[in-house]
């Protein structure tokens, strides 16, 4: 499973020359953040708001190859934790959810850096 949006969700905007799939999506406003904005007439405060930052092919090869090595790794947690509920071995399931605990907390802590580094640049911009 790619993600919890159905791809039928993502707004592919007036392109129809791309396969409309989630990782389709995702390539093309890594390296294109506004692509799905073209063509349209919207209200300045309605367009899509991701900066550019410039990815190299390099830099979104690396990003899609991470995202596959993470779906399979999440893939083969998800069957060891079913295996597990099925044998009721519980060192296994509770080593499972410390995992899912540490790794929540690490996309937290990324999270709060990220939006500190917003907030600090936001304020660099104010000035």
């Amino acid at each position: 499973q790619e993600g919890s949006k159905p791809v039928d969700k993502f707004d592919f905007g007036l392109y129809h020359d791309i396969d409309h799939t989630i990782h389709d999506w995702i390539e093309n406003k890594l390296r294109t953040p506004r692509i799905y904005d073209r063509g349209k007439e919207s209200d300045p405060l309605d367009l899509l708001r991701m900066p550019n930052f410039h990815y190299t092919e390099e830099e979104i090869e690396a990003w899609e190859a991470e995202r596959q090595a993470e779906k399979e790794a999440r893939e083969a947690e998800r069957e060891a934790f079913k295996t597990a509920l099925d044998e009721e071995d519980t060192e296994t399931i509770k080593d499972h959810l410390d995992g899912m605990l540490e790794r929540m907390q690490d996309h937290l802590d990324n999270l709060e850096e990220k939006l500190e580094e917003l907030e600090s640049q936001q304020d660099s911009v104010t000035e």
